[in-house]
Order: structure tokens, then C-alpha cells, then sequence
């Protein structure tokens, strides 16, 4: 077994008890095990673990493993460098940056996306993948594939729409608890809530949410330096993107790009991330209030 196995598994035996630890030594073996398979394909160790994982079974029959599928490792995470891209449009705009440099930076994006989605493609030199062109020709037909890729935003409109004013309820949510609906924890968590507790349910959500943009941008406008200022824009605008493309796709007016719902995705790294920010803006708040507070002395 790898040195990184047992040192996770003994971390885990001391704070979590043996039967998890024993687990991650399990899970540790298999990924040893699966060195014999490694160069049967080019996916590498996906197919080599799935391999692994059967002959497993087999020799353990009592031991439950499921294997999960990482094709997505291979995808590069354009959701995320969409959220960088709203931030710094935030941080721009927060900075006073002059009107004809922001339109140069519109013109050079417009280009940029033109390049990507057309000329280039039309010059017989594609840019995006397979299953990025399926997501863009699936927004602007939804209808022409409602099994295939559009299959993700048809059940998300249909959970959506079946919730009413007040919801089916966690039982009665057929779409999410009959697993029609795919992702129902994290890309598409918006749907399966409002799935369950309706049209006023998912408004209570985003009135917490046009409170959480409220409060930040009052960060924004008591910051005790620009600086500050700047921080505070760039996070408010990135968490408002975020909010803004989750719900969107979950109801058809913006493509499928993968971004989680703030603080309700199921997600550690996404949770930590947004958590940080929020801390970020309750110092920038606070140091700004006690500014104020000095000056009115």
C-alpha cells in the first residue's frame, strides 16, 4: 500500500475509529491493485480502477464498493473561469476604470468568442469539445434532443414547473426522489428544491440571497480604503454570476456550465471557497464601520 494510504488511514483510525479506517485501507489496496491494468487504455487509472474494483469484488464478495466514473477529471472546469471572468468585471467597474477601456475589453471578448464558436470552427479548427458543443447547441434547441443532451435541462424545467406554489413535498418529489432529475445535490439542486417546496420556497431562497448581495455591496460602499473596495466588488459580483448562471440553467435561459448554487450545492471545495469570501466581506465591513465610528468621535 502507498505511504499516502496508510498515513490517511491511520489519521483515521485515531478520530474516526477503525471500521472507516479499515475502509481507506481497503480503497488503498485497490488502487494498487489496479497498476496490472494501467496501460490497457489511454483513460489511464479510470479504467484501470473500474477493473480493479471488479476483480475486488469478486475475491470480497461482502465488501460493498461502488466505483465512480471519472471522465470529468479529463474536462477542463470552464464554470469556474467564468466566475473569474464576472470578478473581474466586478473589479473593473469598482476601480473607476475608464468607459473606452472597458468597451476595448468588450470588443476583444466578443472577438474571442466569435473566434472560438465560429471562425475557427469554420476553418475547420475547433476549439471546443464534444460535450461543450452539446451544451451550446442544446440551450439554443433544447427541444432537439430531450433524450440525450438536453436530458439534463428537460427534467430540470419539468421539476421545476411540477413543485406549484407550495411544493410536492420531499416524499412526493418524484423527479429528485426517482432520480429522473440527474445532479439533484449539486448542479441542479435548485430545481430539486423547488421541486419541494415550490414557487415560494425557491423565492425564500433568493430573497436570502438578494440579502446576502445587499450586505455585500453595503461593504463595498463603507470600505475604509479602495482597495478594500475592489475586494469586496470583485466577490459580490462573482457570487451574484454564480447565482445568476445555477438558476438560470436549471430553468433553460443559460447553458449548462457545471457552476454549484452558493452555500447549497453539495460541494467542500465550493462551500469553503464561498465561505472565505463571505468572511472576507464581514472584515472589510467591519474595519469600514469602525473607520466611520472614529470619525464620527
Amino acid at each position: 500500500m502507498k505511504p499516502k494510504g496508510l498515513l490517511l488511514a491511520c489519521a483515521l483510525l485515531l478520530f474516526h475509529g477503525p471500521a472507516l479506517a479499515e475502509t481507506i485501507v481497503k480503497l488503498g489496496v485497490l488502487t494498487d491493485l489496479s497498476g496490472p491494468y494501467s496501460d490497457l487504455s489511454g483513460k489511464g487509472s479510470v479504467i484501470a480502477t473500474q477493473m480493479a474494483a471488479e476483480d475486488f469484488k469478486k475475491q470480497h464478495p461482502d465488501f460493498k464498493i461502488d466505483v465512480i466514473s471519472a471522465d470529468h477529471q479529463n474536462k477542463p472546469d470552464i464554470g469556474s473561469a467564468l466566475v473569474y471572468a464576472a470578478a473581474l468585471v466586478g473589479v473593473l467597474l469598482i476601480a473607476g476604470v475608464r468607459w473606452l477601456h472597458l468597451a476595448v475589453f468588450a470588443v476583444v471578448a466578443v472577438v474571442l468568442a466569435l473566434s472560438v464558436l465560429w471562425w475557427l470552427p469554420s476553418a475547420g479548427m475547433p476549439v471546443l469539445k464534444g460535450y461543450q458543443t452539446s451544451r451550446l447547441t442544446g440551450f439554443f434547441h433544447p427541444d432537439q434532443d430531450p433524450r440525450g443532451s438536453t436530458y439534463n435541462v428537460t427534467q430540470s424545467i419539468t421539476a421545476v414547473g411540477s413543485g406549484g406554489p407550495t411544493g410536492r413535498g420531499v416524499v412526493g418529489a418524484t423527479q429528485t426522489s426517482l432520480d429522473f432529475l440527474p445532479e439533484h445535490a449539486t448542479d441542479f439542486v435548485f430545481a430539486s428544491l423547488a421541486e419541494q417546496r415550490g414557487f415560494f420556497g425557491a423565492g425564500f431562497l433568493l430573497m436570502l440571497y438578494l440579502l446576502v448581495v445587499w450586505r455585500g455591496l453595503k461593504a463595498v460602499a463603507s470600505a475604509r480604503d479602495p482597495y478594500s473596495a475592489i475586494v469586496a466588488g470583485g466577490i459580490v459580483f462573482a457570487l451574484l454570476f454564480q447565482i445568476f448562471v445555477n438558476v438560470g440553467m436549471t430553468i433553460g435561459i443559460a447553458p449548462v456550465t457545471g457552476i454549484p448554487l452558493p452555500l447549497v450545492s453539495v460541494g467542500g471545495s465550493s462551500m469553503i471557497a464561498n465561505l472565505l469570501a463571505i468572511g472576507v466581506l464581514q472584515a472589510i465591513y467591519v474595519r469600514g464601520r469602525g473607520r466611520t465610528r472614529i470619525a464620527r468621535w
